[in-house]
């Protein structure tokens, strides 16, 4: 009789539904564990922005009162959402019944002749956008704006800053956004 290898035939004891059992239990036991890391994830990040909404100060009536008629500058970065590194800084105020928007930004160079940078105020809800104007070069090279709104017309839902590139013959529609901001208004 021939000599026969025992680890050749390891499972040869067991039957084909054995096997596909155990096949089975290993994969079952395997989406459990990935399932198990995802909604571990999940979790966590529901509960850390929980946190963060319940540390959020809460206005007296005095507070609100002033902010009615006057509101301190608020100060946002802009982020570059082509993937570049075009960066900047916006900064919106209002006293009275006067809105003003100032903006300093780090783009890439433009040819001027034929396209521009426009700084554009996006209310989500109502869904409405209003053209804050062309952003120009300063002395060290920056895009700057400097722009007041309207008299007496309210902002308060213009959360939105997007700046565009566009051609200077295409309207007033926005073009490509290049940078975009948010402020959180009270």
């Amino acid at each position: 009789m021939p000599y026969r290898f025992s680890h050749t035939r390891r499972f040869a004891h067991r039957s084909r539904g054995q096997n596909f059992i155990m096949a089975a239990l290993i994969f079952g036991l395997l989406l459990f564990f990935v399932l198990g890391i995802y909604v571990f994830r999940t979790s966590a990040s529901i509960h850390k922005a929980k946190r963060e909404k319940d540390h959020e100060p809460v206005a007296t009536s005095a507070e609100k009162e002033v902010a009615l008629h006057e509101q301190a500058p608020i100060v946002i970065p802009l982020h570059d959402v082509e993937g570049g590194v075009s960066q900047g800084q916006a900064t919106r105020s209002k006293t009275e019944n006067e809105f003003h928007l100032a903006m300093h930004a780090a783009l890439p160079p433009i040819d001027r002749a034929n396209i521009m940078y426009k700084a554009w105020l996006v209310s989500r809800a109502p869904f409405d956008y209003v053209s804050a104007g062309e952003l120009v070069k300063d002395e060290t090279g920056a895009f700057v704006l400097d722009w007041d709104g309207e008299k007496g017309k309210e902002y308060a839902t213009y959360s939105l800053l997007v700046v565009t590139r566009q051609s200077k013959n295409t309207g007033n529609d926005p073009g490509v956004h290049v940078l975009e901001g948010i402020f959180l208004l009270k």
